[in-house]
């Protein structure tokens, strides 16, 4: 007759065995893929996409991301969100799909001076990115006054209009802000010479 304290200690082995390999499925930094910065438009048209993967390198499907600007105290929402975002005070939040992706199109403006936006999966912090915004003054509407102040930091130290995340602001910085120019939270308003197949999509 087997003795009972066997069975028992048989039956839990047999059923941490069988959670066990969930612990394979934490999120990991390493493995995992973010953008070097987050860019950000009131139009929402710039793509935060985040992968993320477990230890052994395999994709984490209904993943919570998250990225949380608490830090960053010039950067603001546009009450509007992209279906599937949820956004509470400075944190917005994604689940990832089949293939663990989840991919921001934050309708945001404003800056993060001095600090940067953490983006954490499952809890799990994946990485520290650099805000830089179409909006360089956080008033959510892209305009004269943003490039004024992009254009001043074109060779400087301040990256916050590296629209390409190179390392640098130059020329092509602001092409890319000039494509988002009258850009605001719920619409692109058409200017004299732009139009609505000039709007620009930057995916990185």
């Amino acid at each position: 007759m087997r003795h009972p304290l066997v069975f028992a200690s048989a039956t839990a082995l047999l059923a941490f065995a069988a959670i066990s390999p969930a612990s394979a499925d934490i999120p990991n930094p390493a493995n995992s893929t973010v953008p070097p910065c987050y860019i950000g438009c009131p139009f929402g048209d710039i793509a935060f996409t985040v992968v993320v993967r477990d230890a052994a390198n395999n994709p984490q499907p209904n993943s919570n991301v998250i990225l949380d600007f608490s830090t960053c105290t010039g950067v603001t929402f546009c009450v509007t969100q992209e279906p599937g975002t949820t956004v509470n005070g400075k944190i917005a939040s994604r689940v990832t799909d089949f293939l663990g992706v989840a991919t921001f199109h934050l309708h945001s403006g404003g800056l993060c001076p001095g600090s940067t936006v953490h983006v954490f999966a499952d809890g799990v912090p994946l990485a520290l990115r650099p805000v830089v915004s179409t909006d360089q003054d956080g008033n959510l509407l892209v305009d004269a006054t943003d490039a004024t102040l992009a254009n001043a930091k074109v060779g400087g130290s301040d990256l916050s209009a590296d629209f390409d995340c190179d390392g640098d602001v130059d020329a092509a910085d602001l092409a890319i802000l000039s494509n988002h120019q009258s850009h605001a939270c719920d619409l692109a308003t058409p200017t004299l010479h732009r139009t609505w197949g000039q709007i620009k999509v930057l995916y990185r």
